[in-house]
Order: C-alpha cells, then sequence, then structure tokens
C-alpha cells in the first residue's frame, strides 16, 4: 500500500523549489508601489474595450440600459446610506 506522501519533493539545501521561486518573485512584485496602479489601469482599459466591442457586436442589447432616473435612483440611496453612516460616527 502507498502512503500519499510517496510523490512529496525532498528539499535539498541550496536547492529552490520552483513554488518558492515563484512565491519570493510574487512577493518582490507586491513590495513596488507601482503594481497594483499598474494592474487596476491594465484591468479598467480592457473593461473599455470590452464594452466598446460589445457595443459593435451588438451584444450591448443583452445588458440592461442605463437610465437617468435608475442613476439618480441609486445616487439616492447611496447619499441615505452615507449620511447614516455619518451619524453612526458623530454619535459614538
Amino acid at each position: 500500500m502507498m502512503s500519499a506522501f510517496n510523490n512529496v519533493a525532498v528539499n535539498v539545501p541550496g536547492e529552490r523549489n520552483v513554488w518558492d521561486k515563484l512565491s519570493f518573485v510574487i512577493s518582490r512584485l507586491r513590495e513596488r508601489l507601482w503594481i497594483k496602479p499598474l494592474i487596476i489601469c491594465v484591468l479598467s482599459i480592457g473593461a473599455v474595450f470590452l464594452a466598446d466591442l460589445m457595443d459593435k457586436t451588438g451584444l450591448g442589447r443583452f445588458v440592461p440600459e442605463i437610465t437617468k432616473e435608475s442613476r439618480l435612483g441609486v445616487l439616492v440611496k447611496l447619499r441615505i446610506v452615507l449620511l447614516k453612516i455619518v451619524e453612526l460616527g458623530t454619535c459614538t
């Protein structure tokens, strides 16, 4: 009967695992202050191109249309919630 641990690689001193190297590179990238804004910028530009593609191909008809009244309703609800948060912060 084979154990589940037979396929586990043994770390040899001085030899780094691929996952260790990858986690090191990712942690180094996270230390950089510009990486998160860059990712957000790339994602937002991709979303703009995706929206443009949907408009050109006609897939936009499956997405609900945003009217002025619906935007005003959301803004009114947001304002009410924010006022309640401010009142709660003032009371405590």
